[in-house]
């Protein structure tokens, strides 16, 4: 489990990206705030730090790359990510539904508050572990990877004799 609170942030806008870091890190107490303006950077991050960070939070259009690659790309690494939208339309709710995310904001100061409140509440979930009981291994498998993707120590078990770990 990891023992930092770590996020990557992507975003095109600077003053969006640096107003989401500094109120994050002013907001949340031992938040550590990395920030990129492309694909590339946030690549070259995730990379360098694998295993650190507790999500990505990315604006869903970066110069460098297609619509969600930065969301993609987390998902490859295995990170919880979370999307940030500028319109809300009917194309830009299936791109980000189509992906693996924790939640979606729009760029606003109520996307702000959002964030900050599910930040607050991953770091939370860190906390808890949660047992998942059935004894279908596929519903097992996807419970628990909901369950780690909102930060929660998830232990599995088939029967009551003995848990698994995923």
């Amino acid at each position: 489990m990891l023992t930092r609170h770590r996020l990557l942030i992507a975003d095109n806008s600077i003053f969006f990206r640096d107003a989401l870091a500094q109120t994050l890190m002013s907001q949340v107490q031992g938040l550590q705030v990395d920030s990129v303006k492309n694909c590339a950077g946030g690549k070259q991050l995730l990379a360098q730090n694998q295993g650190e960070y507790m999500a990505v939070i990315s604006g869903l259009v970066l110069e460098d790359a297609a619509a969600g690659a930065m969301l993609d790309l987390a998902a490859e690494y295995k990170i919880p990510a979370i999307a940030l939208t500028s319109s809300l339309d009917r194309e830009t709710r299936q791109l980000v539904m189509d992906r693996d995310v924790i939640d979606y904001f729009f760029k606003d100061q109520d996307g702000l508050e959002g964030i900050i409140s599910l930040i607050r509440r991953l770091i939370s979930n860190r906390k808890h572990k949660v047992l998942v009981v059935d004894d279908a291994p596929t519903y097992c498998a996807y419970l628990s990877a909901l369950l780690e993707r909102q930060q929660y120590q998830v232990v599995v078990a088939h029967t009551g004799d003995r848990p698994l770990i995923y």
